[in-house]
């Protein structure tokens, strides 16, 4: 699970051969037409699948940091208006 070249190839650009003739795959869905390799906007690093596991657990570790962020300030305002009330 993971070690796949090819799945791993599918998340950047890369060439394939097609009857002896060589074509790009943009691999990053940029939408735009290259027709270099160079031309690609993808992450040039190669993406392992821990790689990609790892980003998007840092992600959701943001997401989450930001939600009790918010959370935060929730209770604080209930705190406060719980000793304006009670006081």
């Amino acid at each position: 699970m993971g070690g796949d070249k090819r799945e791993k190839e599918m998340m950047r650009c890369h060439y394939i051969y097609d009857k002896g003739e060589k074509i790009l795959i943009p691999g990053c869905g940029t939408g735009d037409y290259i027709d270099k390799i160079e031309d690609c906007v993808c992450d040039k690093r190669p993406v392992t699948w821990a790689g990609f596991e790892r980003k998007a657990f840092k992600e959701q570790v943001e997401k989450m940091k930001a939600h009790i962020s918010e959370l935060e300030l929730l209770v604080e305002n209930l705190q406060d208006k719980l000793k304006r009330r009670y006081l």
